[in-house]
């Protein structure tokens, strides 16, 4: 399965609500792929932990410094 799908299996898991396993998916991704914004967003939508999301959006606003609902996102973790 190429990272694409895995991106798109990991938006129905998030959807569906099982997000630790939408984690499993997008982690790998997010280090096979550093530049992959669609998976840095994903998974921050994905974690628990604030400290993490707020990492992923960072890493994610490096790649795309418009990127208006991380920027909201890391605004109200903040």
């Amino acid at each position: 399965m190429d990272s694409k799908e895995n991106i798109r299996k990991a938006y129905d898991l998030i959807k569906a609500g099982n997000k630790p396993s939408a984690v499993e998916i997008l982690r790998p991704i997010c280090k096979s792929e550093p530049a992959n914004a669609d998976a840095w967003w994903l998974l921050a939508n994905a974690l628990s932990e604030p400290r993490q999301i707020q990492m992923a959006l960072q890493r994610l606003l490096q790649i795309n410094p418009f990127h208006e609902q991380a920027q909201r996102k890391l605004e109200r973790l903040i």
